[in-house]
């Protein structure tokens, strides 16, 4: 993803993960601080199918005040006692529609994208399922 230096932004992604209390890689999260959902073009696809052979899943964690969706790859060890995830993106769904999160200002509510910049209002995370 790309990283945008400016005054009351957030550099990269370790900054906003940061901010939301996240890592790239991670064992555990503040699950209260989100909605979870999996994509609906993954439940009930060849991609599900095959990941859960090998103890993976895709999911996306949406956070309730912000509205930042960030899909993740959570899998388990062979045993079953150890869950790790690992970030795929970062993105929104608004008016929009689905874009790319590149940086975000949590001061100004505004999250800059690949399709421009969107303010926190304007973003879906009531219905959380539409992307």
């Amino acid at each position: 993803m790309n990283s945008q230096v400016c005054i009351g932004m957030t550099e990269g992604i370790e900054g906003i993960l940061a901010h939301l209390g996240l890592q790239e890689v991670m064992h555990d999260f503040e699950r209260t601080q989100f909605d979870i959902y999996v994509p609906s073009d993954y439940a009930g696809s060849e991609r599900e199918e095959r990941d859960a052979v090998h103890r993976m899943a895709e999911i996306v964690l949406v956070h309730k005040h912000t509205g930042l969706r960030l899909l993740y790859l959570r899998s388990e060890n062979y045993f079953g006692d150890e869950v790790r995830y690992k970030l795929v993106n970062i993105f929104i769904v608004g008016q929009v529609g689905k874009a790319e999160v590149l940086s975000v200002d949590f001061n100004n509510k505004i999250v800059v994208t690949n399709k421009g910049e969107v303010a926190f209002g304007q973003l879906f995370n009531d219905s959380f399922p539409r992307g």
